[in-house]
């Protein structure tokens, strides 16, 4: 929870919306992830990641917030973990954010708050709070029971490393620890890992679905330093989507995701047949032409 924040922590340059129904595979490994963006308005992706030990799965929303302060992004999806072998569920929130800076001066992100993250079995509850901006964030909590009773405490900052320690003054233990983020100007503030998911294998050319993120011209044109043609493609595809958005309207049809359904609780979960598809070649069933 905190890295993924860690790592966006330095990188202020917008991104680019996800179109409605554009997905992303990723297989590493035993590893197998897969996102839809399975809503435009209000903006909503919904993913599933799993292997034999794990499996993570959730959505993604946020609700922007815009005054003279600057930008509050506040986290609405959900997130669970479930940890197969020892048959143990997690459920998690995400801190809120602000940007600032966005009129005058240097967009500066901080992160404030509180989160939880809670075991869904024991009814055991960890919640954090978050206060600093940049990379320098104090993270400070307390681990309680089903009583909700203290049992441990939680400290440090995100970008050197977390401790637990058991209540009242048991000696702390270093949970985790973190690593440098990388800055590479040349991969758009990204790490290498990250700038490394948008390539574009021989293999993958011909397995993948064609609505994957890997076939929008506009992010390749950027990747390759082409800013007119990132510009010209986004306007393009964006206005396809605009067209095809009022032809719902006027057949008064909606878009049904591909790989995921919501649920009674409006949650978002995976349906299957993704990898088994992809397997078979069989694509038939996306029948949009998202990047065309």
């Amino acid at each position: 929870i905190l890295s993924a924040n860690l790592e966006g922590s330095s990188r202020m340059s917008k991104p680019f919306n996800p179109l409605l129904g554009e997905t992303f595979e990723l297989e590493l490994g035993d590893i197998r992830f897969l996102a839809e963006q399975v809503s435009h308005h209000p903006p909503v992706t919904a993913f599933h990641c799993e292997n034999p030990d794990f499996l993570f799965s959730g959505w993604v929303q946020v609700k922007l917030s815009l005054s003279l302060g600057g930008l509050l992004v506040v986290p609405l999806g959900r997130s669970e973990i479930c940890l197969k072998r020892l048959g143990r569920k997690y459920t998690f929130s995400k801190p809120s954010a602000k940007v600032s800076g966005l009129v005058f001066g240097d967009p500066k992100l901080e992160v404030a708050g509180e989160f939880s993250v809670e075991q869904l079995d024991t009814k055991s509850r960890c919640i954090l709070t978050l206060k600093g901006a940049g990379q320098s964030i104090e993270v400070s909590g307390q681990v309680t029971d089903a009583q909700n009773k203290p049992v441990s405490s939680v400290s440090g900052r995100w970008d050197q490393g977390i401790f637990c320690g058991s209540l009242p003054s048991g000696p702390k233990v270093e949970l985790c620890r973190a690593r440098p983020v990388e800055s590479n100007p040349e991969t758009q503030g990204f790490s290498l890992f990250v700038a490394n998911l948008n390539f574009l294998s021989p293999h993958n050319l011909y397995h993948i679905a064609p609505t994957d993120s890997r076939f929008r011209p506009d992010i390749r044109a950027l990747e390759h330093g082409d800013l007119n043609l990132a510009e010209t493609e986004k306007r393009r595809l964006e206005d396809e989507q605009r067209a095809r958005k009022s032809l719902f309207s006027q057949t008064r049809t909606h878009y049904k995701p591909l790989w995921f359904k919501q649920t009674e609780s409006s949650d978002w979960t995976y349906t299957g047949g993704y990898w088994e598809t992809r397997t078979q070649g069989n694509w038939t069933q996306c029948t949009t032409d998202l990047f065309n």
